[in-house]
């Protein structure tokens, strides 16, 4: 289940380097100059998911930790 939800958090991420592949490539083998950001939003994409990604797999350790410790309490 825990492998699962990893997975899960990840996902955005990998969909967002494939997407920036894909969009990347194409522009660079059809040679545009008329939309110079494509290529730079795109290389950018994945970044945001992977931070979001990072930062919530922390607070969900954080929140796991705190329930097994309240559990060993009682």
């Amino acid at each position: 289940m825990k492998r699962l939800q990893n997975l899960g958090l990840w996902l955005a991420f990998v969909f967002s380097v494939c997407l920036s592949v894909i969009v990347l490539v194409t522009s660079i083998s059809q040679h545009t100059s008329d939309t110079a950001w494509v290529p730079t939003f795109f290389r950018f994409l994945p970044i945001t998911f992977a931070f979001v990604a990072e930062e919530t797999q922390k607070k969900i350790s954080i929140l796991e930790k705190r329930i097994s410790d309240l559990e060993t309490r009682e």
